[in-house]
């Protein structure tokens, strides 16, 4: 607020008098005006150089504010100014002029109006942020009050103090709101995740697999009452598939096992060179019969396996070691074995017998 506002002369006569010295005076009250607004007093009075016109202190502030720092031209006479300086003539006749504020009503040479209007309790000023009027006095109470300051939220978040309510009632994570399922309960709203882990209307699909109902937590006790038959139906059908799917035998063909040989005796060669490429260093063949004896004895030295028969049953089953036993016969005598075999003890051309 400007000072050239802020006091009135006490004087009604309009006609200033004093002493200086031993010299009388008087003077005429438009003699102390300033030169760009004649309505108010010459307050903290400067003279512009070299022109010599006076402005109010403020007029001074104004020029200096708007011209950004270059060349100031006087405002009666348009010369440019050089400097400004105190006008002691004018601020001595305002010395000897007793003014009031209009706020606070203090008493005060016009000469120190300015300075009075720098702490004046009751001047009022424009609030930054609401624009409202509020005296220097009540500037403190009014930032505690200020609908356009900003403040603080519990929850850390920045916010005017005209949306706090807003923001407490929609937005705000550590407000306390009641359980949006209704249960009774109040909780912070940020919690209310944790919550639906123990709110009794929380709806949950029945633990029974099958049965298929969404159940609120706190009705599960009577569901699964109501529906105990078909859950032990249910948990029967279950326990079957679990058995079946227990005792389950999966297989696959394997490509490399193909063969155009039907019989068992013979593809078990295949097997057994099938076990060498997996790696495997020795083979149990469990066989009651001579035929695949004497067929193993003819393909021992072509296998990289130590091959056992696991023959007989009862007390008399014994594990007889193949591969030692064709290296003990020789390999001539193993291939001459398969073929007075096949003529005199093989199943189906046992002719000889």
């Amino acid at each position: 607020m400007q000072a050239r506002t802020a006091a009135k002369v006490i004087d009604k006569s309009d006609v200033l008098s004093g002493t200086q010295g031993k010299r009388s005076y008087r003077m005429a009250h438009g003699e102390v005006k300033c030169m760009t607004n004649a309505k108010n007093p010459l307050l903290d009075a400067q003279i512009a150089t070299p022109c010599g016109h006076s402005f109010c202190g403020f007029c001074v502030e104004t020029f200096q504010a708007t011209n950004g720092g270059g060349n100031i031209t006087c405002q009666m006479c348009r010369q440019s100014v050089v400097a400004f300086c105190q006008n002691r003539l004018a601020n001595n006749m305002l010395a000897m002029v007793e003014g009031e504020c209009v706020w606070c009503h203090q008493r005060f040479p016009l000469n120190t109006a300015k300075d009075h209007v720098k702490c004046c309790g009751e001047l009022e000023t424009e609030c930054s942020r609401c624009h409202a009027a509020v005296k220097r006095a009540n500037r403190n109470s009014h930032n505690d009050e200020c609908l356009m300051a900003d403040i603080q939220c519990e929850c850390g978040v920045l916010l005017k103090r005209a949306d706090a309510d807003e923001h407490r009632r929609n937005l705000c994570a550590l407000q306390e709101i009641v359980c949006p399922l209704k249960c009774g309960e109040t909780v912070k709203r940020c919690m209310t995740a944790s919550h639906s882990l123990v709110c009794a209307n929380v709806a949950q699909k029945c633990s029974i697999e099958g049965c298929g109902h969404n159940i609120r937590r706190s009705w599960h006790e009577t569901h699964m009452t109501e529906h105990q038959g078909s859950h032990v139906q249910l948990l029967q059908n279950q326990m079957t598939k679990a058995l079946w799917n227990a005792n389950r035998v999966e297989f696959s063909e394997l490509p490399q096992l193909c063969s155009n040989q039907e019989e068992t005796d013979t593809r078990v060669v295949l097997y057994l060179h099938h076990a060498v490429n997996l790696g495997y260093k020795n083979a149990v063949v469990r066989t009651p019969d001579t035929d695949i004896l004497v067929i193993l004895l003819y393909h021992a030295h072509t296998i990289s396996l130590t091959i056992y028969l696991d023959t007989g049953s009862g007390k008399h089953r014994k594990l007889i070691n193949l591969s030692d036993l064709a290296a003990s016969l020789g390999e001539s005598y193993c291939e001459t074995l398969l073929g007075f075999y096949v003529f005199t003890g093989e199943d189906c051309t046992s002719s000889f017998k």
